[in-house]
């Protein structure tokens, strides 16, 4: 049987809108419910709202990963950090690849956290077996903007465009050309290493993670889902940008309108969070 690794970052800002056990994080519950050693498994808070210490949380990721496999492959010992990481690239390195053999790399994140592993997939010394990224964005300039690489098999769950969810935040690590059909039904395209299964659901971006608040009271909030405060389309000059107003009424003069949205909102939250379980599952990996 092989050893299972996985590393786990969560989206921006955390450390603030996690709740006590964690039950409002998609990426959390991958993490606690992905039966290896715990040893074996690391979850990482996302970036801060910033997103200017992306470098030093992935740092963290690579320095836990360095200890654990040298831990794991005591021929490695002599190996520092950074040689670790490029060792695909570095023929200077004597490493027999057949060392990984025994080793197979999950990685999951959101938000930021899964542009992230993305990333981190690209630098480690063997093909990842599976990536579950729940709506990638980056938005940060510590964060490469790139192709998935290195990865056998990826799931992507993404905020359909028309929920008019945090519009300014884009996507990464879509890795096919164009814009995709705009559906919630699965999508397989292949890539350098393997395949990309992507997946549109009706909610928002933090709905996609785990974590759905439309508080009113935020300049921050993502109001898109909101009973009393989303903007319809028919009530803007712009379909782009409308969830950032506060003092609309749609919702309380549409309630019934506004209830079914949220109910579609939390509906196909945990949609998403099916879909890339299910997708971990397809490969048997050990998850619950």
């Amino acid at each position: 049987m092989p050893t299972h690794i996985l590393i786990a970052i969560d989206g921006t800002d955390s450390k603030e809108w996690l709740d006590d056990f964690g039950s409002n994080s998609y990426v959390y519950r991958f993490y606690a419910d992905f039966k290896t050693n715990r040893e074996n498994k690391l979850w990482l808070h996302g970036p801060d709202l910033s997103g200017l210490n992306a470098t030093s949380v992935l740092r963290d990721a690579k320095v836990w990963l360095d200890q654990r496999l040298k831990q794991l492959i005591p021929a490695l010992k002599p190996i520092g950090m950074y040689e670790l990481f490029c060792l695909p690239h570095r023929r200077s390195i004597k490493i027999e690849q057949n060392l990984f053999d025994d080793i197979e790399f999950c990685l999951v994140g959101h938000s930021r956290g899964a542009a992230m592993v993305a990333e981190l997939a690209a630098e480690l010394p063997k093909t990842v077996k599976f990536l579950g990224l729940y709506d990638s964005v980056a938005r940060s300039p510590q964060i490469r903007s790139s192709p998935i690489t290195n990865v056998k098999l990826t799931y992507h769950a993404r905020r359909h465009p028309d929920m008019q969810s945090r519009n300014t935040f884009g996507y990464e690590n879509i890795t096919v050309k164009g814009e995709l059909e705009r559906t919630n039904q699965a999508q397989m395209y292949k890539i350098a290493d393997g395949e990309y299964y992507c997946s549109f659901f009706r909610t928002s971006h933090g709905g996609i993670g785990g974590d759905y608040v439309a508080s009113p009271t935020s300049t921050m909030a993502d109001h898109s889902g909101s009973t009393t405060h989303f903007i319809a389309p028919t009530d803007c000059f712009t379909t782009k940008g409308c969830t950032s107003a506060l003092n609309e009424t749609w919702g309380k003069r549409n309630p019934q309108a506004a209830r079914s949205r949220l109910d579609l909102f939390l509906r196909e939250s945990q949609e998403a969070n099916k879909f890339i379980r299910n997708g971990a599952k397809s490969i048997q990996l050990p998850l619950d």
